[in-house]
């Protein structure tokens, strides 16, 4: 079975034969992977994992027109679910480390949610990992019934989140298999 957000990224597409890859972390790398063959990516092979994607039955969308933003916007997610559940939001640094930005946040049938809203204690805003230098995240909404826990994943605000075992990206895409998502890819641009 192919992985339902892979078959929709930039590398998957440009391959001549459709076949099951998947994405991994292994000593301190990142490789694709078919059966039990596996090839390092360097980073622009890398980033092309990272992409947009659509659902018929959730939608994420920024308030700022388009997906690029720049170094200190600030903005908030408008989010939709054609299903009352709730909703965690993902981010996916250029490096592969993941972070919950907000968990298990309750979605109204057919209402459009603004994600932080004006009575979070905080606002979302764009950054650089390095000064100067464009950057790209990626934003993975996830759905569910109850509330999930998602305990593999850093939180946005731990100190630690650049550790070694939150660079799993992997781990992210496997659960892409067995829950309702969409994706959107936000570049950063320098000031």
């Amino acid at each position: 079975m192919y992985n339902p957000y892979l078959q929709k990224t930039p590398i998957f597409k440009n391959l001549e034969k459709k076949v099951n890859i998947a994405l991994k972390r292994k000593d301190g790398l990142w490789y694709i992977r078919y059966e039990n063959i596996y090839q390092v990516l360097d980073a622009k092979d890398f980033s092309q994992f990272f992409t947009t994607t659509n659902n018929l039955n959730l939608s994420i969308l920024t308030n700022k027109e388009g997906t690029v933003l720049h170094d200190g916007d600030e903005f908030f997610f408008k989010v939709k679910s054609k299903v009352k559940g709730f909703v965690t939001i993902f981010t996916v640094y250029e490096d592969g480390t993941v972070a919950k930005l907000m968990s298990n946040i309750a979605v109204s049938k057919n209402k459009e949610e603004n994600i932080p809203d004006k009575d979070f204690e905080s606002v979302l805003q764009a950054g650089l990992i390095e000064k100067g230098k464009l950057t790209f995240d990626l934003y993975v909404l996830m759905y569910s019934k109850g509330k999930e826990h998602y305990d593999q994943f850093a939180r946005a605000d731990e100190e630690l989140i650049q550790d070694e075992k939150y660079k799993n990206f992997d781990t992210l895409i496997e659960l892409m298999n067995e829950r309702p998502f969409v994706t959107l890819k936000l570049v950063t641009k320098p000031r």
